[in-house]
């Protein structure tokens, strides 16, 4: 997800971008040393590449609870599978915890969140 959204960001031509992920595991994957016999090496690779382009890119641990906007388009994305889907509003499911984030309301008891 990270390098597809990295990618996706660069090609909309977008050149300052804060990626904030639950991940700290593919955080320190993507800044650390991971062999390149790692199962995951090419999107690991492909991240740190992305990274370094001609753009202002950080990259940071957010916890899941902190934020639950991205949580619900996640669990959204997981169930597409493979498939791709652009939106022009945001999903109704999401929109509660936009309203949510807007007021700067903590996302308690999100029924999004396993």
């Amino acid at each position: 997800a990270i390098r597809d959204g990295l990618s996706l960001v660069w090609w909309l031509g977008i050149r300052r971008i804060e990626v904030e992920t639950d991940s700290q595991a593919a955080i320190l994957l993507i800044r650390g040393n991971a062999p390149s016999t790692h199962p995951d090496w090419v999107l690991i690779d492909d991240c740190r590449s992305l990274l370094t382009n001609n753009w202002e890119a950080t990259i940071s641990f957010v916890p899941r609870g902190a934020n639950s906007v991205a949580d619900c388009l996640a669990k959204l994305g997981h169930q597409l599978g493979h498939s791709e889907e652009c939106w022009d509003t945001a999903p109704p499911s999401v929109e509660l915890y936009l309203r949510q984030d807007k007021m700067g309301v903590g996302h308690i008891g999100n029924p999004n969140t396993t």
